[in-house]
């Protein structure tokens, strides 16, 4: 899944994204992409592109996230004033801040709330004192009407700040475009692999938690899969690198790489195609896929990515005043049905939980983030 801004403003992050990336594209608000990523990196292989400075916004706002630039773009648009989109300290033309005296009333575009504090917090240090006032956009407005000294704003072309008498005092942030994605740790360089000559046990469970087998790899098989994101083993009867299904078909998809405490085996969580075991069953160790509620939210998620018409999972979507007369129609059932009628009453549960997990992946509010508000809970 590829998450791109919807922001007219970010239109290159999409020509990108659909130059360079064969993926599913999900649009959200540029400054939405880094919390939507992070959300969704837990449950599939997910990356995301948007501005530089949206990124930093949240990186000071969400230090510990598992969030990093894999790639920068260049802006290069002969249109912007400094090169590239750069978040600025404007003020009146043919002043200069020191001009300014008392309290200096601050306008700030609300997206750069925490990178305009640590710039002010500077300022105030060397003795200025701010008024700070945060607004989604029209900043040149409050300008105009008197109601700020300053703003702190994004400067593209530089024609709005021109026509509203402002100048650039400073500049704060200069914005390229960024891939975003998971941490990469040095995996390789970290294991220890001279415990068993070279390779490493490798126990592959699927998302479910259902164990498939235990394969070994090498420095060159796991180079070629954090490389690659396929997974790759060494097979020590072959005495060869092998991908998981290049002769059966049965194919894994990565979804995450982990190491022990001891850095001395690693666990692949893959999406299993078919079977696991040489032997065709699903798992080596006997283990059977389950349709479970995480099965359910991620067949709803899929639904809802395909876009399909005829599905009445994004008939719901598309109408969520429906969506939510259904949950409120099926909670009711639920409490009106009769408790001796079990099987009628398990029925009307399946459907109260498709049509709250519908609302769910709606809102990007994962079945992990209500574990984790449990969690929460349990420990106050």
């Amino acid at each position: 899944m590829f998450i791109v801004p919807k922001n007219s403003g970010l239109n290159k992050c999409k020509e990108i994204a659909k130059k360079f990336y064969n993926s599913k594209i999900l649009e959200v608000r540029g400054e939405d992409v880094p919390l939507v990523v992070s959300k969704m990196i837990k449950n599939s292989k997910t990356i995301g592109i948007t501005g530089e400075d949206l990124f930093k916004e949240f990186l000071l706002e969400n230090r510990e996230n598992d969030l990093e630039i894999l790639e920068r773009e260049k802006w290069e648009d002969s249109y912007t004033l400094f090169g590239k989109p750069t978040l600025c300290l404007l003020g009146p033309k043919d002043k200069n801040l020191d001009q300014l005296k008392g309290k200096i009333r601050v306008c700030i575009n609300s997206k750069y709330k925490r990178i305009s504090k640590n710039y002010l917090n500077n300022l105030e240090s060397k003795g200025y004192n701010f008024e700070k006032i945060y607004v989604s956009g029209s900043s040149e407005e409050m300008f105009s009407v008197n109601i700020t000294d300053l703003i702190i704003d994004i400067v593209y072309s530089g024609y709005s700040a021109k026509k509203f008498n402002l100048e650039v005092y400073d500049k704060i942030f200069g914005s390229d475009i960024v891939v975003i994605g998971e941490k990469q740790k040095d995996l390789v360089k970290n294991l220890k692999w001279e415990k068993m000559g070279g390779i490493i046990p490798t126990i592959v469970k699927d998302f479910q938690g259902n164990i498939l087998t235990l394969a070994y790899s090498n420095k060159e098989s796991l180079s070629k899969t954090i490389k690659e994101n396929i997974p790759y083993y060494f097979s020590r009867k072959r005495e060869k690198i092998v991908y998981k299904g290049s002769t059966s078909g049965n194919t894994q998809e990565l979804i995450k790489i982990r190491t022990d405490c001891d850095n001395d085996s690693i666990l692949f969580i893959v999406k299993q195609k078919r079977n696991a075991c040489h032997l065709n069953k699903y798992s080596c160790f006997d283990e059977e896929k389950k349709f479970d509620l995480n099965e359910l939210y991620k067949k709803i998620s899929d639904r809802i990515e395909s876009n399909c018409k005829n599905s009445y999972t994004n008939k719901l979507v598309k109408n969520p005043r429906l969506l939510k007369r259904k949950i409120v129609e099926e909670s009711a059932e639920v409490i009106t049905e009769n408790p001796k009628n079990k099987k009628r009453l398990i029925e009307e549960f399946a459907d109260l939980f498709y049509n709250i997990f519908v609302y769910m992946a709606l809102n990007n509010i994962l079945i992990e983030d209500i574990e984790k508000e449990n969690e929460r809970r349990d420990g106050k």
